[in-house]
């Protein structure tokens, strides 16, 4: 049984992010396997660091460990909990980084579809008041015709 953890929902949060926004322009494969890299190596660092605080619960029972073989362990301890937040701080970089993404590309797609829509609109408004004066000089030239 494996043991879950924050970085699994923060995985999961990426791979749903993903999902949600499949129509994107934006394609973060690279992405999506780094996380699943890093998650794996968290469940390593976790394991390597329950592992670790079992060893120096051992020998603290122990009378004949010397308090120097504790730190040095303890300071084992100290340097792969280290890796393992720094590992867990790029996770949410990853996550912040797609999520962001997504969000700016939302923001532009919607001002550029706007403003695109906007000047073809503008076009039409133009075009069709260009025909409005052709039309009525059209009439008078039939009136003045029919006169």
């Amino acid at each position: 049984m494996t043991t879950t953890i924050s970085a699994d929902q923060l995985l999961v949060n990426i791979n749903q992010l993903i999902e949600e926004n499949i129509s994107s322009l934006l394609n973060f494969t690279a992405e999506k396997e780094k996380a699943q890299q890093l998650v794996n190596s968290q469940h390593d660092k976790v394991a390597q660091l329950q592992r670790l605080n079992q060893e120096m619960i051992k020998m603290q029972e122990h009378s004949e460990v010397s308090i120097d073989e504790i730190k040095n362990l303890k300071s084992i301890f100290d340097q792969n909990y280290q890796a393992y937040q720094e590992e867990y701080h790029a996770l949410k970089a990853l996550y912040l980084t797609i999520s962001v993404s997504f969000t700016t590309e939302k923001y532009i797609l919607k001002r550029c579809f706007f403003g695109e829509s906007d000047y073809v609109l503008s076009q039409i408004m133009e075009k069709a008041s260009d025909q409005d004066v052709e039309i009525a000089q059209l009439n008078e030239v039939i009136s003045s015709i029919e006169e």
